[in-house]
């Protein structure tokens, strides 16, 4: 009796981990088939903002007119690192200048789009 207590416990274990598994499976396959839909729906063309020169009186207007990008634009910013690129791309002068050291080196900041917004709102002195 004790043997096939032994056996069965890790065959429980091994029999309710194949459960989860297919139910992860199942939940990424229907998010992976709903973002194939997503990705071939026809969108408006993308619309780039106008250079971001590091005035601090514009850098509120200029942060939310990239989150408006964005929601209108899911798919062409669909990671934190895609969010930050495309706003380093629309930088100039003295704000470029600060954000290049960060391209070099491959800092952490350029891959989570609120860190960026946090030191560039330190930068501006903006509580964005």
């Amino acid at each position: 009796y004790c043997s096939k207590l032994v056996f069965l416990l890790p065959f429980h274990i091994l029999t309710s981990e194949n459960v989860l598994l297919q139910k992860q499976f199942i939940q990424l396959y229907a998010e992976y088939a709903a973002l194939q839909t997503w990705l071939t729906e026809p969108c408006s063309p993308l619309y780039l903002l106008e250079w971001f020169d590091g005035n601090h009186q514009q850098f509120e207007g200029f942060i939310n007119q990239c989150c408006l990008l964005f929601m209108m634009h899911p798919q062409s910013c669909i990671t934190d690192c895609a969010k930050v690129s495309l706003v380093i791309s629309l930088l100039s002068r003295e704000v470029l200048d600060w954000a290049s050291p960060c391209v070099k080196c491959d800092s952490p900041v350029l891959s989570i789009w609120e860190v960026f917004l946090q030191g560039t709102s330190v930068l501006f002195d903006n509580s964005y």
